[in-house]
């Protein structure tokens, strides 16, 4: 039996160490496909709480870099961490069992013999635990709203089907009422 999935959107976000987020939806099983929309927010306009949420995730990702000592002839060399963007899985019903989903890209730097190696760390379900649940949950609830209200704007009312759909004037769901 396939299981069967629910028409949402999908959503991710993306957040850049300058405070830039980006809000990513799409929703590729419509036919046609509805292609990716982007929502950037610059820092000031980022909310202060969802801020604030967002860094405690970045800052649990980074705590989780661990980092090799570089061997050179007559040196060991430990690189310097620089953080890159993160992005957090919030909405997608074909992975569900996947999320919450959070990557950081970092890069392992020592200036002054060129070396850059780009990076990835990533935390799933089991790592979202005590307050980092609650955290994610706030996160989730605040993109996902930021996403539905730019869709909704952009579809328009009249093309939004209602939750529940009252029965018609003088009909009920009730046999024998008239």
């Amino acid at each position: 039996m396939t299981q069967r999935i629910k028409h949402q959107l999908f959503i991710h976000m993306d957040y850049e160490p300058s405070g830039i987020l980006e809000v990513r939806y799409s929703y590729p099983l419509s036919t046609p496909p509805i292609g990716e929309h982007v929502v950037r927010l610059q820092g000031k306009q980022v909310p202060k709480q969802l801020r604030s949420d967002i860094e405690a995730v970045v800052m649990a990702l980074s705590k989780r870099i661990t980092t090799q000592p570089i061997r050179a002839p007559h040196a060991i060399i430990i690189p310097n961490i620089v953080l890159g963007g993160t992005t957090i899985v919030i909405q997608d019903q074909t992975r569900a069992n996947e999320i919450p989903h959070a990557r950081i890209y970092y890069n392992e730097v020592v200036k002054q013999l060129g070396i850059g190696v780009e990076r990835e760390l990533h935390m799933g379900p089991t790592d979202f635990t005590g307050t980092l649940q609650m955290t994610w949950q706030r996160i989730q609830a605040k993109i996902k709203g930021i996403a539905w209200q730019d869709y909704t704007g952009r579809v328009g009312p009249k093309h939004l089907f209602p939750m529940h759909v009252p029965p018609r004037k003088g009909k009920t769901e009730e046999k024998g009422v008239p």
